[in-house]
């Protein structure tokens, strides 16, 4: 009696179920916080990413990994087809920010909470409120705002709003070689000594990074955050 013998599904095919299991975790995830969600998403992008790279995938490698990348920001950056509404700009930004946290290494001594502070005017509003709810490895989160670059000293991360381009320059040298993730707010090109800059593209928010500036602020920055980013300078 022949045996039955059961063939592998196809890489293609496999890659198409990785999309079906994006939109099921969005619907599963859309009764969670923003932040939450976002990060759930990035995080089951992230390894279907490392996913898309195996052996069995070789011979299009890059049509995979483009699937997944489509799928994952169709989730991320196109809430809208869980939700009626798209969502606001800076609520989307503040999840970055949380995300950015999650994905990047400090070093050990940088002491019993996560400052992130917002230099500024700025448009958050109260979208990262919720924030201090949530740990950052095992450290409070703590949301400041300020207009005084000698305070940023104690941050983790600071955000210079796009209304304080003009101190840019300024702010990057007093913060130079300490161990603070720099992110700008939407200008033309990363601004050296910058770590992440966000930027509005065709309605949708991406980033770019500058790698070696994480590494001379001694920041450790995952490789599966790097794989989201638009342009990665190293």
């Amino acid at each position: 009696m022949a045996a039955w013998q059961i063939r592998p599904a196809s890489p293609l095919i496999l890659t198409m179920i990785k999309c079906q299991v994006f939109y099921l975790a969005a619907k599963l995830t859309q009764n969670l916080s923003l932040l939450k969600k976002n990060f759930l998403l990035m995080h089951l992008a992230a390894k279907m990413l490392l996913g898309a790279h195996r052996p069995e995938c070789d011979k299009k490698p890059k049509l995979h990994a483009l699937i997944i990348l489509v799928c994952g920001f169709i989730q991320l950056n196109l809430p809208s087809i869980v939700q009626a509404e798209a969502l606001p700009e800076y609520r989307v930004k503040a999840a970055f920010l949380y995300n950015f946290a999650n994905y990047t290494q400090w070093p050990d001594d940088i002491g019993n909470n996560f400052n992130i502070c917002i230099y500024g005017e700025h448009s958050f509003g109260d979208e990262l409120q919720q924030m201090q709810e949530k740990k950052i490895n095992q450290r409070d989160i703590l949301i400041n705002y300020t207009t005084q670059i000698e305070s940023l000293a104690i941050c983790q991360i600071v955000f210079i709003s796009h209304s304080s381009t003009f101190a840019i320059k300024a702010i990057l040298d007093h913060l130079k070689n300490k161990p603070v993730l720099k992110v700008t707010d939407n200008l033309n090109k990363i601004h050296d000594g910058t770590t992440i800059n966000l930027v509005v593209t065709g309605g949708k928010i991406k980033f770019d990074v500058d790698l070696a500036a994480a590494q001379s602020s001694g920041l450790n920055l995952s490789s599966q955050l790097l794989r989201f980013a638009r342009e990665v300078y190293k």
